[in-house]
């Protein structure tokens, strides 16, 4: 009566970590990888997708194809294509990501951003001006000038 389909390309599945979990190390995967637990010290390698969970704590670098970031990164992250921090993600450190790069409102990211590369992350610093004092000062550059 119900007919069985076979798909080519399997749906891949991911490895759970869960939160009861602590790693001090290397953790790789070729797959895609939902982690929920706590990296006291180490790195983080996933080829695929690797999604870190609202309780993850993570303290070391982190590689993976495509991130999605809802816990707390304190250490580098590159990423080969895309990458997204939710509204309860936190990364202090530094980021390459190859493609889109998002974050939701709520979510936050403290260090530099090099979106040109991947697998360096880029050391020189620039000097932003926001709007706002560029307005004032060419505002006050008119007033001498009168």
């Amino acid at each position: 009566m119900f007919q069985t389909i076979q798909r080519d390309d399997p749906i891949p599945q991911a490895t759970t970590i869960g939160k009861q979990v602590k790693i001090s190390g290397t953790l790789a995967s070729d797959g895609n990888v939902i982690f929920d637990g706590t990296l006291e010290k180490g790195t983080i390698n996933i080829a695929g997708e690797l999604t870190i969970g609202n309780s993850a704590m993570i303290k070391g670098e982190v590689q993976a194809g495509k991130l999605i970031v809802n816990g707390l990164v304190e250490g580098n992250v590159i990423v080969k294509e895309d990458m997204e921090i939710g509204a309860t993600g936190r990364i202090n450190g530094d980021i390459s990501v190859h493609g889109k790069f998002t974050i939701t409102k709520g979510g936050t990211f403290n260090g530099k951003c090099d979106m040109g590369g991947i697998g360096t992350i880029n050391t020189t610093t620039s000097i932003v001006t926001p709007i706002s004092k560029r307005i004032s000062l060419r505002e006050k550059k008119e007033v001498f000038e009168s």
